[in-house]
């Protein structure tokens, strides 16, 4: 029998070359490996579509369970609302019966409506503060219509208003931030996730004691891109002059910027017509108070288990190392923090 030149011998045995061992150390190797994974190519693929596939249901049943809780939460809201209109009407309150019926018609039509106007105010109109007519501090800059580049806690920017109705108003802001996370890596070589977003207050600019208890408090929302915008209540304030400056000041901002602000729209409310009718306000404060309540009540447990199909799926996917898959699952997580307020 002839013999291979590569394979030695030695009483019999094969002696294999170094760099033939380890060439079938190797090919073991990839065939173990290829047994503990237990999926070709083809079959990888499979799961991975299965997997997207998967998390496109959840998101539609996640999207329609929300909507099912808003609504039902939004149908008893207005019911209460209703209820309480007809009744301060009776009483002869129509103050409070107009406070009532415009926040029934707010929630009926999902958005504020009011008579557009500028920040010199016209009769019975909203006060619009406009970006371009706003007075900058800090790194927040004027591009595309929108203040953007809030990436310091001193960033401010102010509204002088002239010629106002004193009065209550009813603060709608108009911007966008988007929840998409972004990964680099620090000096540590650490993965650093970054988010938008944050925390600003917008009230009266005063050296007065107590005008503090002015300020609006308000926690930016994620909008799904930067080119999202949502309409934010940021509450009620009360002004007492004719002639003021509001100003927006950063509390808190996160790595890729607090917001894109399009615009601040200040409705103006049904003034009390004497301290007699201040008890009357109360009702609609604590309809409103139960309301969040429900509303959170409803939607946590739906957002729990949502989360919990996400982070099962974002498991899977970094087994198969699908950085795509990863990354549409991240978006979703944190799109999940998009709640409605009443």
């Amino acid at each position: 029998m002839r013999r291979n030149p590569h394979i030695l011998s030695h009483g019999g045995r094969i002696i294999w070359p170094a760099v033939l061992r380890c060439a079938l150390l190797a090919l073991v190797g990839l065939v173990s490996a290829g047994g503990q994974n237990g999926l070709t190519k083809e079959e990888k693929e499979r799961e991975l579509q299965i997997l997207s596939g998967q998390l496109s249901e959840d998101r539609r049943a996640f999207a329609r369970e929300r909507a099912r809780a808003t609504s039902s939460a939004n149908d008893y809201f207005v019911q209460r609302l209703e209820k309480f209109e007809r009744q301060a009407a009776a009483e002869g309150n129509y103050g409070m019966a107009i406070r009532m019926r415009d926040e029934r018609l707010r929630i009926l039509e999902d958005s504020v409506r009011a008579d557009p106007a500028s920040a010199r105010q016209g009769k019975d109109s909203a006060i619009v503060l406009k970006p371009r007519e706003a007075a900058l501090y800090g790194s927040v800059t004027l591009k595309s219509s929108a203040l953007q580049r809030w990436r310091t806690s001193k960033s401010n920017a102010s509204w002088k208003l002239r010629g106002i109705k004193p009065g209550h108003y009813q603060v709608v802001a108009t911007y966008a931030c988007s929840s998409k996370v972004e990964e680099s890596v620090g000096p540590n070589g650490l993965k650093i996730r970054e988010r938008a977003g944050g925390q600003f207050t917008l009230g009266e600019q005063s050296n007065l004691i107590g005008s503090n208890d002015q300020l609006l408090t308000h926690q930016v929302l994620p909008t799904k891109d930067w080119n999202t915008d949502r309409e934010a209540l940021l509450g009620e304030i009360e002004l007492n002059a004719a002639n003021l400056t509001l100003q927006l000041d950063v509390v808190e901002v996160q790595a890729l910027g607090l917001m894109h602000l399009k615009e601040i729209r200040l409705y103006p409310l049904a003034r009390p017509a004497s301290p007699s009718d201040s008890p009357a306000l109360t009702p609609l404060r604590e309809i409103r108070r139960s309301f969040v309540v429900a509303l959170q009540r409803r939607l946590q447990p739906i957002r729990q288990r949502y989360l919990q199909r996400l982070e099962h799926l974002r498991a899977q996917a970094e087994s198969n190392d699908d950085p795509v898959l990863i990354k549409a699952i991240d978006q979703a997580i944190g799109e999940s923090s998009i709640t409605d307020h009443p």
